[in-house]
């Protein structure tokens, strides 16, 4: 009889029939005088080398689920917090390219006790410490590693109904803001690594975006009261497609709200609404209005106000911007900052600076640095004074 080790009947009868020798040893020597290998000799190699890989994945797979089974009650009720830890690790480590996350955790403990495992997930969104948003955005990089298993019973949920009518409000948002916290990769063809975005995230955005609006705004403002700026809540803000719609919207209302965020946070914020003609004139009466504030601003955010009002209305803020450089060098890398923001698609919304700009912004640099050229050497940075 010719194997064909291609095929799954073959491969089947040919197990029973070499493991039914080794259950009765009167036919092992005939077994092994009427097997004959044909393999070539690198070929054998190779099969050995699969044999003893799989042997040894059966191995730790046997000694998984034996540590596992040793405390399955409580990781089905919600209560190992440690094994759950390692088991939602497990489900979205290393994800192939053609896998899903179960299919890491079958792989490792073997398909029967799967249910199990997805039950003690599900367990755990019914604890009464699961984190709210801003718990997750004041942990200040102290956190429960357990917390990703939200995420994996969430994921559950919505690969089992495609979608999230089973999940409460509040653990969604703690939810997204985890998406967050521990980001997911998945390993392609070529074995490169690549973040990718759960599905239900996409549909949480999509179908429940009046939710997600609020969400967003809501950690963004968390980002800025608590200095987090782990997340990049705002950068979301700025180039979500979804949020395209009405971030000028919520960011105009940040900015007026938070004048003296972080100066990262505020320029983002500050490079939405200048790129969108509808709030320039409401832009230009709230920096007005906080510039008057005599000592109200931080100074460099005081430098980023004045160079809005500088773009929006030049004649108008060109003296006082002059005047507040002097001896302030961060005023020029500011000002460019925001000015490169401005123009950076300056082909399709046709915005330039005028003449009067560009002199005032030359005068301000004349005033700071000495003309000098690059040096024959290396440097480093991009705020010297050749820049």
């Amino acid at each position: 009889y010719i194997f064909n080790a291609d095929s799954k009947i073959q491969n089947q009868a040919y197990e029973i029939w070499y493991e039914f020798a080794e259950e009765n040893p009167e036919f092992i020597e005939r077994r092994e005088s009427l097997l004959v290998c044909s393999l070539d000799s690198w070929e054998y190699k190779n099969a050995l080398e699969s044999k003893n890989l799989e042997r040894k994945r059966l191995e730790r797979q046997k000694e998984s689920r034996k540590n596992i089974g040793l405390v399955l009650n409580q990781i089905r009720s919600g209560e190992h917090l440690n094994g759950i830890r390692l088991l939602a690790n497990e489900y979205f480590r290393d994800l192939k390219h053609d896998t899903k996350p179960v299919d890491t955790l079958i792989e490792k403990f073997g398909e029967d006790i799967l249910p199990d495992i997805l039950e003690g997930f599900q367990s755990i969104l019914s604890r009464n410490d699961v984190p709210t948003p801003q718990d997750i955005m004041n942990s200040n990089g102290t956190y429960y590693t357990w917390w990703e298993a939200i995420l994996a019973a969430i994921n559950e949920c919505y690969e089992k109904d495609k979608n999230l009518s089973m999940i409460e409000p509040d653990v969604l948002k703690t939810g997204y803001a985890l998406s967050y916290f521990f980001p997911v990769f998945r390993i392609e063809k070529g074995g490169a690594k690549s973040h990718i975005t759960l599905d239900w995230v996409k549909y949480y955005r999509l179908k429940h975006s009046a939710d997600y609006r609020k969400l967003l705004i809501e950690l963004i403002e968390q980002e800025i009261k608590f200095k987090n700026k782990r997340f990049g809540f705002t950068n979301t803000l700025k180039t979500s497609a979804l949020a395209q719609k009405w971030n000028s919207e919520e960011a105009l209302k940040l900015i007026e709200k938070y004048p003296n965020a972080d100066e990262k946070t505020l320029k983002d914020l500050l490079s939405i609404i200048l790129n969108n003609n509808e709030y320039s004139q409401s832009l230009l009466e709230l920096a007005e209005r906080i510039i008057n504030k005599k000592g109200y601003l931080k100074k460099e955010q005081r430098a980023i106000w004045l160079a809005v009002g500088f773009l929006l209305s030049p004649n108008a803020f060109s003296n006082k911007i002059i005047k507040y450089c002097k001896n302030r060098p961060f005023v020029v890398w500011t000002m460019r900052d925001l000015i490169s923001d401005y123009l950076k698609d300056s082909i399709q919304t046709g915005k330039s600076l005028t003449e009067f700009q560009l002199e005032s912004f030359i005068t301000c640099c004349g005033i700071l640095f000495e003309n000098t050229e690059h040096p024959n050497g290396g440097w480093s940075g991009e705020r010297n004074k050749w820049d």
